[in-house]
């Protein structure tokens, strides 16, 4: 799967100002969207990040071709939010310089 360009990038966070959640898991770092229930993976927080991008354009570009609603949030039991940030990293991003724990793309 390729990457989202930087343009790409810009417009989707821009347009669709979701969260994203990157955690470290074992052997590498799962990344989440809460609002949509849309997830993915990587070997770094930054790559993980990277895919769940593309997951999340996806995802909304799917939806809106097929007419389908964008926003299936996930169980409030079971949003890292909501339970222990002991493993949830911090990664930098373009819109903000130090970005919380848990990040808004």
């Amino acid at each position: 799967m390729e990457t989202l360009t930087h343009y790409e990038e810009e417009l989707l966070m821009t347009l669709f100002p979701f969260t994203g959640i990157v955690i470290q898991e074992d052997g590498g770092y799962s990344s989440l969207c809460p609002e949509l229930d849309v997830a993915s993976a990587g070997n770094t927080p930054e790559e993980a990040r990277a895919m769940l991008l593309e997951a999340l354009a996806l995802h909304l570009e799917g939806a809106i071709e097929d007419g389908l609603p964008c926003l299936r949030p996930i169980p409030a039991d079971v949003d890292p939010r909501n339970t222990t940030t002991e493993k949830v990293v911090q990664i930098p991003g373009r819109h903000h310089p130090t970005m919380p724990l848990i990040t808004h793309f």
